[in-house]
């Protein structure tokens, strides 16, 4: 089965790639595997900040059922 590889980092750039990713897999009947990696911020300074990874997630998954 053939299969689009879609990355997105969720802006309009992104969207509008995956929209004509999903109109030609339509076309050529593949499926559609969409790719968001993420970093974990490090960050130096004297003040340590707190980075919460699940709080992370749960953005990047709003983002996607935009």
């Amino acid at each position: 089965m053939k299969k689009i590889l879609v990355a997105t980092d969720f802006s309009s750039a992104a969207f509008n790639a995956a929209k004509y990713a999903v109109e030609m897999a339509s076309a050529i009947h593949a499926d559609i595997l969409l790719f968001h990696v993420y970093q974990i911020p490090v960050i130096y300074s004297e003040v340590p900040i707190a980075v919460d990874q699940n709080e992370m997630m749960k953005n990047i998954e709003k983002d996607i059922v935009k």
